[in-house]
């Protein structure tokens, strides 16, 4: 794909413009051991020595004689820069004692290597990996040796074969590929780069784009599916290196950073990085639309699939939307994703004992003060069309015999403006959700706690028996019981029923239909799995049963 040497003309020309630094071979080892690779000091300075690993520059104190590398400049030192345009050759006796009696360069010879070269030594690490199992010597001592000799005659056959030589080629002309991309496409995944050295942000992205149209050249000699087989060859790579595939997109929604991490994890990132550049310059080139790398690697994602989850057939072009769904699917986004509207102080009381702040549970609870008609009426639509453009789902607990509010959301409903659930309470919320046996407790415990006499209390459950509403409900027991000083909704009287419904489960118990408890656990469903745009997109609200519906069914 790049002749050998091109890469490293490139990098003497315009080595300001990469946004990954060189390493030396010291520092690509612990960076390589740290992202879980069985490297030791030492070992890549030996695998470049052995020609098996490709430097992308060679700085050298003295004018070098061989032709596997071609000079391409001098450092600000004075020092001689040299392209390695070795190519990967055949070793007729294979790797086995590669290194025996081979004399390594002296220090006045640095090669210096691109990060992307840990996807070469990864494949080598992993070819000479014997893969014995630990617990081999406990089970078998002898079969442990004969089994290391069969294994090792194995690599022996392999590593002479023409095999080895194109495999080694094609991890290579993989790493040179993302290398020389690299520059060219940064911007577009990280949203960032780092303007390096005495050019201005101008003359920087002059560079960049001198440097594209070459690269864009190697692009046009390759199909796209001839890049979708180098990206999909990266991604199985990462998945068989760490198989979290999701936590891998989570972590590329994120910034740069996730380049800093280590582990296998990190050597995970760094191939779906590589496999993204491809990806982001192939698309410019061919001017065509690619999947995305959490659709490539093992397995296969259905076309469309993405749309139906998230909204979009993409998650890493700045698309916040679809990258938020994506995000709460694991319940990683704190913002609000439900906005519940209730008619008063009782009910926000009430939810907001259950679901706490909304910035927490993702469920924020309006009390609209019973400012639904009228005036008001204009701002809950707006709140409801906030709620559409935000992609956050909107609950209404409406107590069913207030007709003009009742005339308020249907409008709404008609109109299409709800995405959620409606909640009616007949004839109020207390009624709705409780027996009046439940209410007369709950205020026998709210009398407890001020104090009231034993012998007023004794005459709350006979008080409140037969109620059937809220307002006579309080009306017979202020009556009955004076002492008390009188009852009345509120805050205080919402709090009190959260408590006592928490306190003997009636929130996760179904003994009764009680629209708050169904509500509550809808709720809980939506914020962790629920599907904004399939929602918005499939379904629409059907007001007399307060449920969405199939958007193609007869709504009334």
């Amino acid at each position: 794909m790049i002749n050998p040497g091109q890469l490293g003309i490139w990098l003497a020309q315009r080595r300001e413009i990469w946004q990954f630094d060189l390493m030396t071979a010291r520092d690509l080892d612990g960076y390589a051991s740290r992202r879980g690779l069985g490297l030791s000091l030492g070992d890549v300075q030996l695998l470049w020595a052995l020609g098996l690993l490709r430097a992308d520059l060679v700085v050298s104190v003295k004018k070098l004689r061989s032709t596997s590398f071609l000079h391409v400049g001098q450092t600000p030192e004075g020092h001689n820069l040299y392209a390695d345009q070795r190519s990967m050759r055949r070793h007729r006796r294979g790797w086995i004692n590669l290194a025996v009696g081979k004399e390594l360069p002296n220090q006045e010879i640095r090669p210096l290597f691109h990060p992307f070269r840990y996807y070469v030594l990864h494949h080598i690490d992993r070819v000479l990996a014997l893969g014995v199992g630990r617990l081999q010597p406990l089970i078998n001592v002898s079969g442990y040796q004969q089994l290391i000799e069969w294994l090792l005659s194995g690599l022996e056959g392999w590593s002479r074969s023409r095999q080895s030589v194109e495999v080694l080629d094609r991890w290579t002309s993989i790493a040179d590929l993302a290398i020389a991309t690299e520059p060219w496409m940064y911007a577009q995944i990280f949203r960032s780069h780092t303007v390096r050295g005495p050019l201005t942000p101008e003359q920087f992205q002059q560079r960049v784009r001198e440097h594209g149209t070459e690269v864009a050249e190697i692009y046009r000699r390759l199909t796209v599916d001839d890049v979708d087989e180098l990206r999909q060859a990266l991604c199985i790579d990462a998945e068989a290196f760490d198989p979290n595939r999701d936590v891998h997109t989570l972590l590329r929604l994120g910034n740069e950073q996730r380049m800093q991490l280590e582990g296998r994890l990190g050597g995970a990132i760094l191939f779906r990085t590589m496999a993204e550049l491809l990806r982001r310059a192939a698309e410019e080139v061919h001017s065509t639309q690619l999947r995305e790398e959490d659709e490539l690697g093992f397995g296969w994602t259905p076309p469309g699939a993405k749309r139906q989850l998230y909204g979009d057939d993409r998650l890493f072009d700045g698309n916040s939307h679809a990258a938020s769904e994506f995000v709460r699917r694991f319940r990683l986004d704190h913002g609000v994703r439900i906005r519940w509207y209730v008619e008063g102080p009782t009910e926000h009381a009430f939810l907001t004992a259950i679901f706490g702040p909304g910035a927490n549970s993702g469920v924020e609870v309006v009390n609209l003060a019973g400012r639904v008609v009228a005036n008001g009426a204009l701002a809950f639509r707006e709140s409801l069309k906030r709620d559409l453009e935000a992609q956050v789902f909107s609950f209404i607990s409406i107590d069913a015999d207030r007709a003009d509010n009742v005339k308020v959301i249907k409008a709404a409903a008609e109109d299409d403006l709800i995405c959620g659930r409606i909640f009616w309470s007949e004839p109020d919320f207390e009624f709705a959700n409780f027996t009046a046996t439940e209410l007369a407790q709950v205020i026998i415990k709210m009398a407890i706690e001020v104090g009231c006499p034993q012998k007023a209390i004794d005459r709350i459950p006979n008080a409140a028996a037969g109620s059937t509403s809220k307002p006579e409900l309080f009306s017979r027991v202020n009556h009955a019981v004076p002492e008390y000083g009188g009852i009345a909704a509120g805050a205080s009287w919402g709090t009190s029923l959260a408590q006592f419904a928490l306190s003997r489960g009636i929130i996760g118990e179904h003994d009764m239909p009680r629209p708050v408890v169904e509500g509550i656990h809808e709720a809980w469903r939506v914020t962790a799995q629920g599907s904004y745009h399939a929602s918005r997109e499939h379904l629409r609200m059907d007001f007399d049963t307060g449920r969405m519906v199939d958007r193609k069914a007869n709504v009334s």
